[in-house]
């Protein structure tokens, strides 16, 4: 099945909505393709790590990476748990 309409039917199950859908695929099935639009901590992160001036930037990052956006989400991660001195 397609990432889109893995997206959309699991968008019809009662609770998930459009992020958790994408946190399903890329973190339970390895789905690199997706980056879960609106994860707060993951786009923190990611402006903290490539020092981004704004929102803008950083959407139009993600889409550069094409289907390696995943990757840029679990950088996003690390760069939270970074800032806040959980890892060195």
């Amino acid at each position: 099945m397609s990432t889109v309409h893995a997206l959309a039917r699991l968008s019809e199950l009662p609770g998930i909505g459009a992020w958790s859908a994408a946190v399903v695929l890329l973190r339970g099935f390895g789905r690199i393709d997706v980056f879960p639009q609106g994860d707060v901590g993951a786009v923190r992160g990611l402006s903290t790590l490539l020092r981004l001036p704004s929102r803008m930037s950083l959407d139009r990052m993600i889409e550069r990476f094409g289907e390696q956006r995943g990757y840029l989400y679990f950088f996003g991660l690390a760069g939270s748990l970074w800032k806040k001195g959980l890892i060195h």
